[in-house]
């Protein structure tokens, strides 16, 4: 499920945020965005918190943003988010909280804390087995010059263990008589006990029951073991070595090549003194030569290659697409048009095959489509028939009149013939839809509208 984002705004130690829904806590369900101003600068690394009735949750995060803890408590239908830091010299800041509403039951399980911690199952290894042998002590006395006193400690004399070294197969005579040597094997070291000048292997160390692991932390089976199984809650799993804090400081470099301050490397350092470090490839000696073609095709020789060498033996090397014998045909979509309408050959299509017969070439009369209220009649000088009402409020300029139409009360069926494109040359013909049934007409030349004539 992706996460949800919750913005709270933090002023003046103020915390304000205007997420009202309710919260259910699954998994990292939701992430805190806090909106810091300048006062939180010098606190880079911040701890948010939630709180609840019987419990609470804290995330350490730097920056503005983090996971937003997890309520772990199934009785919670209110949960109290802020910040706090500390700048490490002792100034501490803090947030007021805002409320969040929770669905009840909406909580999440906390992780399972292991049976034991990674400490106590050392423990538990180590007494399983037997070191008796180490644990006998002396009585006070002289042996080798070895001073013991009454706890079984050595006070004086030679010393009582040595680490043996390379090929080292006796101890030195600086080892007393009754001391531990650790003798240096292929595979790592053997105990043994020295006395009378006679090394002895010390055994029963193995102690336990050894064989196979049975379980781990209590889980049998195919057991995976997280952080939380190895006492390790607070390691990051995600993120780079980089993004960690409190990195350790790498350890320096104490000798290159057993050089040491300042050192320069060469390639006689790197047992490379015959590489060139100048020029490129082919300026070098003793280049390993190429390998000859022996054949091209099971040729051999000066090969000429041909088209029939490459499997092209009607490629045309010579003209243009358009010069080549048989061309190959189309079929399908990209087919060539075998008939038009049932037509073959060089077929003309004309209005008839169209299903358009009805429909002159001729240019029509175009009829407006809509009542010119208050219209002038001057700008009325395109082709077409044109519907023209004067009322009191809308009245008509440049019209007829006649004895039933006047500019405020008029109604024409306007017919517009204009001769040229320019609107130069125009003749209306107006016909009255009143009761007188009027009919007047008018020409425009140039400029000029002429007056209106009448016919009837």
């Amino acid at each position: 499920m992706a996460q949800q984002e919750i913005t709270i705004r933090v002023t003046g130690k103020r915390a304000e945020t205007d997420f009202g829904d309710l919260v259910s806590f699954n998994e990292n369900s939701y992430r805190l965005k806090f909106d810091f101003d300048s006062e939180w600068n010098d606190y880079s690394q911040r701890v948010a918190v939630v709180l609840w009735a019987g419990g609470c949750a804290e995330q350490v995060f730097t920056g503005s943003a983090c996971d937003m803890p997890a309520v772990a408590s199934p009785d919670c239908d209110t949960a109290l988010v802020g910040v706090y830091s500390s700048n490490g010299a002792g100034k501490r800041i803090a947030s007021s909280f805002v409320r969040l509403r929770c669905l009840p039951g909406a909580y999440c399980e906390p992780p399972e804390a292991p049976s034991k911690s990674l400490h106590e199952q050392i423990l538990d290894l180590l007494n399983a087995f037997d070191f008796s042998a180490l644990g006998v002590k002396l009585p006070a006395g002289t042996y080798s010059s070895v001073e013991v006193n009454a706890y079984g400690f050595v006070t004086g004399g030679k010393q009582i263990v040595e680490i043996g070294g390379e090929g080292q197969t006796q101890p030195s005579s600086s080892l007393a008589d009754g001391g531990i040597f650790f003798r240096k094997e292929e595979d790592g070291y053997t105990l043994c006990h020295y006395e009378d000048g006679t090394l002895t292997a010390i055994t029963g160390l193995g102690g336990g029951s050894g064989g196979a692991v049975t379980s781990v932390n209590g889980l049998t089976g195919a057991v995976t073991i997280d952080k939380f199984d190895l006492g390790l809650p607070q390691v990051a799993l995600t993120g780079s070595y980089n993004d960690l804090e409190d990195l350790p400081a790498a350890a320096a470099v104490t000798s290159v090549n057993g050089l040491t301050g300042a050192v320069t490397i060469d390639k006689f350092d790197l047992g490379l003194p015959q590489v060139a470090l100048t020029g490129s490839y082919n300026d070098l000696e003793d280049l390993p030569a190429a390998a000859a073609v022996t054949s091209v095709n099971g040729l051999t020789g000066a090969v000429t290659i041909d088209k029939f060498d490459l499997g092209l033996p009607q490629v045309a090397l010579t003209g243009s697409y358009n010069d080549l014998l048989d061309k190959p045909t189309s079929t399908g979509g990209g087919g060539a048009v075998t008939s038009v309408n049932g037509l073959t050959g060089a077929v003309t299509i004309d209005k008839f095959d169209l299903g358009l017969g009805a429909v002159e070439n001729a240019r029509q009369m175009p009829l407006g489509d809509s009542v010119r209220f208050g219209a002038n009649f001057n700008s009325l000088d395109d082709t077409g028939c044109y519907y023209v009402q004067g009322t009191a409020d809308l009245p008509c300029t440049n019209g007829p009149t006649s004895s039933s139409n006047s500019l405020s009360n008029c109604r024409w069926f306007l017919m517009t013939f204009s001769h040229n494109d320019a609107g130069q040359y125009v003749t209306q013909v107006a016909f009255s839809l009143m009761s007188d049934c009027a009919v007047r007409i008018r020409n425009k030349a140039g400029s000029s509208w002429g007056s209106w004539k009448t016919v009837i």
